[in-house]
C-alpha cells in the first residue's frame, strides 16, 4: 500500500471512529437501567441507543425512532442500524479513498466477521471502521434483549389472563350465586 494511501486510510479511519464510537460510548449505562414491565421504559432506552447512533452519522439517514415494540421491531431496527453504519463507513471511504471498505452485514455475527476483515486487510489503521460495526452489533443484541423482555413479560401477562379465565371456567355452575325470594 502507498504511503499517501496509508496516511489516508488512517485519516479515514480516526474520522469513523471519532464519527461512529461516541455514538456507542454510554450504551451499556442505558440499557439495563430499568427491568420494568412497562415496554414504555424499553421503547424509550431503544430510541435513546438509536438517538445516539444517529447523533454520529454525519452523511446518511438516521435510523428510524420506534413508537412501540411489536412483532418484527428488533429485526427492523437491527437493519436500519446496520445499513446505516455501513453506509456511513463507506461514504466517508469513498471521499478519502474512493472506494467501499465496509460489505452489508445483517446480524451482529456478521457485523463482527466483516469488522474481523477489515481489520485483517486495514489493519489498525481501521480501528475506527472495526469499532463501529463491532457496537454496532452490541447495541443490535441490547436492543434484542429489550425487546425480548418486553415479549417475555407480555407472555407472563398473557399467562396470567389464562390462568384467571380457567378459573372462572372451573366454578360448578351448581355453586352459582343464587338469590332467595321472600
Amino acid at each position: 500500500m502507498s504511503r499517501i494511501k496509508q496516511s489516508q486510510v488512517l485519516a479515514l479511519l480516526f474520522a469513523i471512529l471519532m464519527i461512529t464510537s461516541a455514538a456507542f460510548a454510554g450504551v451499556g449505562s442505558i440499557v439495563g437501567a430499568s427491568n420494568q414491565a412497562d415496554d414504555g421504559d424499553e421503547v424509550d432506552e431503544i430510541n435513546a441507543i438509536v438517538e445516539d447512533i444517529n447523533e454520529e452519522l454525519e452523511n446518511v439517514d438516521d435510523v428510524e425512532t420506534i413508537d412501540e415494540i411489536e412483532d418484527g421491531t428488533a429485526d427492523d431496527v437491527q437493519d436500519d442500524i446496520f445499513t446505516q453504519v455501513v453506509a456511513e463507513i463507506n461514504t466517508q471511504s469513498q471521499e478519502l479513498l474512493g472506494e467501499d471498505i465496509a460489505d452489508d452485514v445483517d446480524t451482529p455475527e456478521e457485523a463482527r466477521e466483516e469488522a474481523k476483515d477489515i481489520e485483517d486487510e486495514y489493519g489498525a489503521a481501521a480501528q475506527e471502521a472495526v469499532d463501529a460495526l463491532n457496537d454496532a452489533a452490541d447495541s443490535v443484541e441490547e436492543i434484542q434483549e429489550l425487546v425480548d423482555q418486553v415479549d417475555d413479560d407480555s407472555d407472563e401477562t398473557d399467562d396470567d389472563a389464562d390462568e384467571d379465565d380457567s378459573d372462572e371456567a372451573d366454578e360448578d355452575p351448581d355453586e352459582t350465586d343464587e338469590s332467595v325470594e321472600c
